[in-house]
């Protein structure tokens, strides 16, 4: 997406275009709140952290990194 800016369009504060665009150019998994695997992705080692990321990348390569 280089410098584009992404403007916010929608309840969750992006832009749906923006975000199509970024999953499209994925080889790895875009998660989105409200998906069947979120809560998985989104938990990390410390139990005592509990963020609601908008967005959750799990790349597959460099290029998606």
């Amino acid at each position: 997406m280089g410098e584009e800016r992404i403007r916010s369009t929608s309840k969750t504060g992006l832009d749906e275009s923006a975000v199509r665009r970024f999953k499209s150019a994925l080889y790895g998994s875009l998660i989105r709140p409200g998906e069947s695997e979120y809560d998985t992705a989104r938990k990390v080692w410390n139990g005592m952290i509990d963020r609601k990321p908008a967005l959750i990348v799990q790349p597959i390569d460099e290029d998606d990194v």
